[in-house]
């Protein structure tokens, strides 16, 4: 086997283990979190905005990536706060989480 394939194998490896361990977390986001629903429901909306905008033409490429990348972000800070938790947000870190979300979506055309 040549290097080449060894380390694609190994970098395969190591995403599958990635991915698999996030899902992990995730169910543990999505079955003990309050306002989940909420959140994950904003984030999918912002995203979808974003999609149909980079369609119409009213962002570019680069806008949208950095919208896009800007959602994830939070979405993913949200779950890292409620998993240092204990699978829940405190109302300080929700009201955070909410005005980071309301100003991303000022940010998206309409």
């Amino acid at each position: 086997m040549s290097l080449r394939k060894a380390i694609l194998l190994a970098s395969a490896g190591a995403i599958a283990a990635f991915v698999t361990v996030s899902d992990a977390s995730a169910g543990f986001w999505a079955r003990h979190h309050p306002a989940r629903t909420e959140i994950a429901g904003r984030s999918r909306f912002q995203q979808h905005r974003i999609t149909e905008d980079r369609l119409n033409g009213s962002l570019s490429a680069s806008q949208a990536h950095e919208l896009r990348a800007d959602v994830h972000g939070i979405h993913q800070e949200a779950h890292q706060d409620a998993l240092a938790n204990g699978g829940h947000l405190t109302p300080g870190e929700a009201r955070q989480i909410n005005g980071e979300l309301k100003t991303t979506s000022g940010e998206i055309p309409r």
